[in-house]
């Protein structure tokens, strides 16, 4: 911001000093009028080119901005993609552990009657209960 604060003090004092120069020199009307239009145009013409190194440095910053925030979206999607595997990759293993583990706790008694009872239809004890 202080760059910018340069510049334009430096622009609005090489107006006034061209003007003042001008007004103080002792010229004809003629020749001040012309010197005036001179000095007018020559501010015209900085004027201008500041403007445009400034349109140009926009246009960079704004390039470059692009460019970064497409990297970090590109660096962010890679992240969010690998960390979706590992979780999948973890939930499978987890499952897989599940599945192929011993149990660790001892049968209780209602296992245990739920499975004499399994034993008693497939024989054909209980039919009646299981239609």
């Amino acid at each position: 911001m202080s760059n910018k604060k340069f510049w334009i003090g430096a622009l609005i004092g090489s107006v006034i000093g061209s003007v003042s120069a001008l007004l103080f020199a002792p010229k004809s009307g003629r020749e001040l009028r012309k010197d005036i239009a001179e000095g007018a145009q020559q501010v015209s013409e900085r004027t201008q080119e500041w403007a445009r190194q400034v349109g140009e440095q926009t246009d960079e910053l704004i390039s470059s901005a692009k460019g970064k925030v497409a990297s970090f979206k590109q660096g962010f999607s890679s992240w969010k993609q690998r960390n979706s595997e590992e979780a999948q990759i973890a939930a499978i293993s987890s499952l897989s552990a599940e599945q192929t583990a011993e149990p660790t706790a001892e049968p209780t008694e209602e296992w245990n009657e739920e499975a004499e009872a399994e034993v008693n239809v497939q024989d054909g004890e209980n039919k009646e209960e299981v239609q």
